[in-house]
């Protein structure tokens, strides 16, 4: 048996792909390497045992394969709550508008921990943030769509990109948020 720790997440996939795991994809990288140890701990156990013991361990192996249930609310026939056509959601057409939360728009009031965070940061979130400080965009009256943020700091010359501004602040987005950004709209 292979070291399954030591294997990257894409290796543990196509281990888990090998062996027929189903709701591979949803699982993280903990959750391939018990569900692929299982299965070969099964596997092991089918190869040297008794008829009666390799039907116990196939119907274990099926019920470690099988899929699991959806995480979706429920109603209380214990059907899936749709809501529309979109089950993720995500509202795609509705404009989102983002502002820096005034907490941290002042570098002044950054704690050491905040200020290692935006240091680790990659250099265009640091950027991004920057242009929304420097121009005020830090309360909702201010604030901006993303795709606006990006170009009016690449029309100021504050970041140069060939990535197109809706998709470099998406990219970053989740990053951005963690950092401070807030949407207005929330």
């Amino acid at each position: 048996m292979t070291n399954l720790n030591e294997m990257t997440k894409k290796e543990l996939l196509a281990k888990a792909g090998e062996l027929s795991i189903t709701g591979r994809h949803d699982m993280n990288r903990s959750q391939l390497i018990e569900a692929i140890a299982a299965v070969e701990q099964i596997e092991d156990v089918i190869a040297g045992a008794t008829e009666a013991e390799v039907v116990q361990a196939r119907e274990e192996l099926i019920a470690l394969k099988r899929r699991r249930p959806s995480n979706n609310d429920r109603d209380d026939d214990g059907n899936v709550i749709r809501r529309g056509k979109n089950l993720s959601r995500n509202v795609p057409f509705r404009r989102k508008f983002y502002f820096l939360d005034p907490a941290v728009a002042d570098e002044r009031t950054w704690t050491e921990g905040y200020r290692q965070a935006v240091e680790a940061a990659p250099n265009q979130v640091k950027l991004i943030l920057k242009f929304m400080r420097t121009y005020h965009i830090t309360d909702v009256d201010t604030s901006e769509q993303g795709v606006t943020i990006v170009s009016l700091a690449m029309e100021a010359g504050m970041i140069s990109s060939k990535i197109p501004p809706a998709n470099l602040f998406a990219y970053y987005r989740r990053l951005l948020e963690a950092l401070g950004v807030r949407n207005a709209n929330a």
